[in-house]
């Protein structure tokens, strides 16, 4: 499932968001995430844009994690539920 989810959000992640420019694949990188099935770690692929050398991580995007956060939208949404 996970490699379905990035599998699409790379095919929508063409075009830089700082520049405007073609991104293309710069290998991938592992993370730690929580999921609501416990902490997983993923490799996800990392596309890199060469004119304003940006990294961008379309798998992070498409499931709402943050760079500074660890767990998915669903993980959050559960808590604020937990929480009230």
């Amino acid at each position: 499932m996970i490699l379905q989810i990035e599998l699409e959000a790379i095919k929508k992640a063409k075009i830089c968001k700082k520049c405007g420019n073609l991104l293309v694949k710069n290998g991938k990188e592992k993370r730690k995430i929580k999921t609501l099935i416990g902490e997983i770690e993923i490799t996800r692929s990392r596309m890199y844009c060469r004119k304003c050398l940006a990294n961008f991580y379309p798998f992070d995007e498409a499931v709402g994690l943050a760079s500074f956060r660890h767990e998915t939208l669903e993980v959050k949404e559960r808590s604020l539920w937990a929480a009230a």
